[in-house]
């Protein structure tokens, strides 16, 4: 009688470590899923802190407005000469 319960207890245990098998590979997966979405959060709240500050700096400073003018769209004061030189 031992025996048989001992079997039926291996028999019940081994068929549910079986079956939870693909759960477990399920739950490392989404595992996974999550922590790469919450590093991408925080790395793209940290980037629009970035872009934010930028905005404030572009709205209330009229030297930084100028310097990124200058700097992405080429414009140039009035009076101002602006010389090309070109590489060989």
């Amino acid at each position: 009688m031992k025996k048989r319960r001992k079997f039926y207890i291996i028999l019940i245990l081994s068929t549910f470590t079986v079956l939870s098998i693909p759960r477990m590979i399920t739950l490392i997966s989404v595992y996974r899923k999550l922590h790469w979405y919450q590093k991408e959060i925080t790395k793209l709240k940290d980037e629009n802190k970035i872009l934010k500050d930028k905005i404030n700096k572009i709205k209330k400073d009229p030297y930084y407005t100028e310097k990124m003018l200058r700097e992405n769209f080429g414009m140039i004061k009035k009076g101002e000469t602006v010389y090309r030189i070109k590489e060989k």
